[in-house]
């Protein structure tokens, strides 16, 4: 009879411990799939501080993956190439979405329509106050490490 007892009890930590853990991992929210996508996002305007090829990679590679990745490396490797070969600045003072919504819901993936204000300062001996606006849409992907990172940009629909 102990021994039922003790097995009994067994199987109620189990199932605790399930019901506080669950089973499969936890569920995000959309509010969290948008702010891991900001974050993901910002890795583009960070790489605009990048000074070698290897630094832009990896401040590319904090928030993409391939084919994006690669896409934004030749990208900005050229604008990099010709901003330190002119002694350019370029200074990111904020990125404001106006608007950012889910297209697409999914447990590894997911899809945002962004449409963003960057302000920013362009300085090359003259300092150049810039305002730029963007709308596209992004596909998301989890990583295996349960980070997200974004893989494609393309023109909303």
């Amino acid at each position: 009879m102990k021994v039922m007892r003790g097995g009994w009890a067994l199987v109620l930590v189990v199932v605790l411990l399930f019901g506080l853990v669950g089973c499969g991992g936890s569920k995000e929210t959309q509010e969290q799939k948008l702010t891991a996508f900001k974050q993901a996002h910002q890795a583009i305007y960070d790489a605009w501080q990048a000074t070698t090829t290897t630094q832009l990679h990896d401040l590319l590679a904090k928030g993409l993956v391939d084919p994006l990745l690669s896409q934004q490396m030749t990208q900005q490797n050229a604008v990099m190439q010709q901003r330190l070969m002119l002694n350019e600045k370029h200074i990111v003072k904020s990125i404001a979405f106006n608007q950012l919504s889910m297209v697409k819901d999914g447990s590894d993936e997911f899809t945002v329509y962004a449409d963003w204000t960057v302000d920013g300062v362009r300085d090359h001996g003259d300092v150049h106050e810039m305002t730029v606006s963007y709308k596209k849409q992004f596909h998301v992907v989890k990583q295996k490490d349960g980070t997200w990172k974004i893989d494609q940009m393309t023109d909303p629909n």
